[in-house]
């Protein structure tokens, strides 16, 4: 729910090519936020959104903090500070995503800007609460209302490997979707289904994925903010053109899909677990296709291999050609051997 890489691996790596780092040194330095934002958000997230608050706007300025705090070779205590700066910088709603509109698009880049900002100004002395995050007027009372069950908050650092269970999004919308979209692709890819033919579509999932700000949306669509969280919109994408690519995203008003769009009903199960779904597509002629998926973890959590496969799977999409894709995996699979500004080079489309 977080994003802690798109977040973090930005204002890593501005960091280190200034400081003339080591692609070990990115590497730590990744880890490190992984870890410190992973230890303060897990099992925090779920209870902040239902607030409103948007997770990755909340928790992510703590990864950049962290990341930015060892590239800066920052003690206990100057890290300390700049966590503790972090989450006083913490901020962003859902609203973006009930409303459509683009406060998503900055998000990501003030938790990045405000972590770096963090891990700066403790560098040069300043100093943050050290009741910061449990404090009774600090980050998780907050945000949670409450700081129940916060006492075990990183007590399992270097025991625990939360980078271990970063995942990954084939596709460009709402991680709650990944799968959805995945076997609405397969199951139109095998049948050569036509929008035109299905009566109806139910995608149930666990309650709280379904309640998600804008999972239930089926327009007007005012934004791609409000495309890519929508089931209706990325269903009826997925079974009408067997893709979903992010310039499709951008298909607003399109009246080929808003007919299929309306045929889309998402509903609440409370026998679904998290990232499992049901999916039903009903036939005019009487058939049903149906689809359950009962998820232990995180499926798209891909080794190596994979993620090489899915960025040339994406080729088309990228703003660079194979050539540059594969000089890309190259320093970024192998980053231990470069040094952060040959890492860069290889994220410079020329």
């Amino acid at each position: 729910m977080t994003h802690a890489g798109a977040i973090m691996s930005p204002a890593v790596l501005a960091v280190a090519e200034q400081l003339g780092s080591s692609g070990s040194e990115v590497i730590t330095a990744l880890v490190a936020g992984y870890e410190a934002m992973g230890a303060i958000s897990q099992g925090f997230a779920k209870r902040s959104t239902p607030r409103g608050f948007r997770a990755s706007g909340i928790y992510g300025g703590f990864a950049a903090a962290a990341g930015v705090a060892r590239l800066l070779r920052l003690d206990a205590e100057a890290t300390a500070h700049a966590l503790g700066m972090a989450a006083s910088a913490a901020s962003g709603t859902n609203q973006t995503w009930v409303s459509g509109t683009q406060e998503w698009q900055m998000q990501l880049g003030l938790a990045a800007r405000n972590g770096m900002l963090a891990a700066r100004l403790a560098a040069s002395g300043a100093t943050a609460a050290p009741e910061a995050l449990e404090g009774s007027a600090g980050f998780y009372h907050a945000f949670l209302g409450d700081a129940d069950d916060v006492d075990h908050v990183g007590r399992d650092l270097v025991q625990t490997w939360r980078t271990l269970d970063v995942t990954y999004k084939p596709f460009a919308v709402c991680a709650i979707l990944q799968a959805p979209v995945t076997q609405a692709v397969a199951l139109s890819e095998r049948h050569q289904l036509k929008a035109e033919d299905i009566a109806a579509v139910r995608l149930r999932l666990n309650p709280a994925e379904a309640a998600y700000p804008g999972t239930d949306a089926q327009g007007p669509f005012p934004d791609i903010g409000a495309t890519l969280m929508s089931a209706p919109f990325c269903l009826a994408l997925a079974l009408s053109e067997r893709k979903v690519l992010g310039k499709d995203l951008r298909r607003l008003d399109d009246p080929r899909l808003r007919p299929l769009i309306a045929r889309v009903t998402v509903i609440p199960d409370a026998g679904l677990g998290p990232r499992s779904f049901v999916l039903e597509v009903d036939f005019r002629n009487g058939q049903t296709l149906s689809h359950v998926e009962q998820t232990q973890g995180e499926r798209f959590n891909w080794n190596r291999d994979e993620v090489r496969a899915n960025l040339l799977a994406m080729a088309a999409e990228m703003p660079c050609d194979v050539a540059g894709i594969e000089r890309l995996c190259e320093r970024v699979l192998a980053a231990e051997q470069f040094s952060a500004q040959q890492i860069m080079d290889a994220c410079v489309v020329r």
